[in-house]
């Protein structure tokens, strides 16, 4: 690892993994040393081993940072970081467990702070507490096909962030207040049944005041909103199945619809 005029010097990982040290100078620490164990040209079990574990050393600082900053008050910046941190697959199943641990954490606080009644007041104007809500949607959407353990409490914080984010994005007029009210409103009957009898009709409403913007485009081969559309037909099926001949007839149309998409998409590559 050293060269022929170098000095090296041996430490033992568990010591240099647990510095006193601030977090940003203890991980431009753990960077250079895991960086020049990669640069060993003939590198070792051990060696291989030491960078693994300083890799996790990194990840899990970094989980820590963006929660810090969030926490701290930073909420947009950090989430936009932390769903990008989330976007390349956590590395190994500790490291998952903590961006699970530290993304919940995150939404529950994010919840208390934008819908709970004893919260203190919300520092948010209208516009901001719409777009905090969507985003604490996205993260609980990243955060679903990681490993647990989950809070007691996640089930009605999802629940209440699909209902609060729905009404304050119907609430707003443009096809992406209108496209994020309808995700959330799927959102919202998958997990609570009882909400259908007026989360399906507004549904319905948007569904059809988006096929008809999409049909007076200047464009009729718009394969996003065309995919867009065929989404959420298949999401109404899944929260309020049709029945049986109805269905047959939906999935035809559906299977019709992704063949034409599919056409569309590569005519256009």
């Amino acid at each position: 690892m050293a060269g022929s005029n170098s000095i090296g010097l041996w430490v033992d990982l568990d010591w240099l993994l647990g510095l006193p040290l601030e977090g940003p100078a203890l991980g431009t620490l753990w960077a250079a040393v895991r960086d020049q164990l990669a640069a060993d040209p003939v590198p070792s079990a051990q060696s291989e081993a030491a960078r693994a574990a300083l890799e996790q050393a990194l990840a899990r600082q970094e989980f820590f940072n963006l929660r810090r900053r969030c926490l701290g008050g930073d909420w947009f910046d950090g989430l936009d970081q932390l769903q990008a941190l989330l976007a390349e697959a956590p590395k190994g199943l500790e490291t998952a467990e903590l961006a699970a641990r530290v993304g919940a954490e995150l939404v529950l606080e994010l919840h208390h702070r934008l819908i709970d009644d004893d919260a203190p007041p919300c520092p948010y104007d209208g516009d901001q507490r719409a777009e905090l809500l969507w985003r604490a949607h996205a993260l609980l959407s990243r955060l679903e096909p990681l490993p647990g353990p989950w809070p007691e409490r996640l089930p009605v914080v999802i629940e209440q962030i699909s209902r609060y984010g729905a009404l304050a994005w119907m609430e707003r007029d443009g096809s992406p207040a209108r496209r994020r009210a309808v995700e959330l409103l799927l959102r919202l009957c998958a997990v609570n049944p009882e909400a259908r009898s007026w989360a399906l009709p507004a549904i319905r409403e948007r569904v059809s005041a988006e096929a008809q913007e999409q049909a007076r485009a200047p464009d009729p081969a718009d394969t996003e909103g065309l995919a867009l559309l065929l989404n959420w037909i298949e999401g109404l099926a899944v929260v309020d199945p049709p029945a049986d001949q109805a269905l047959e007839a939906l999935r035809q149309a559906l299977l019709r619809g992704r063949l034409s998409l599919e056409l569309l998409q590569a005519g256009g590559g």
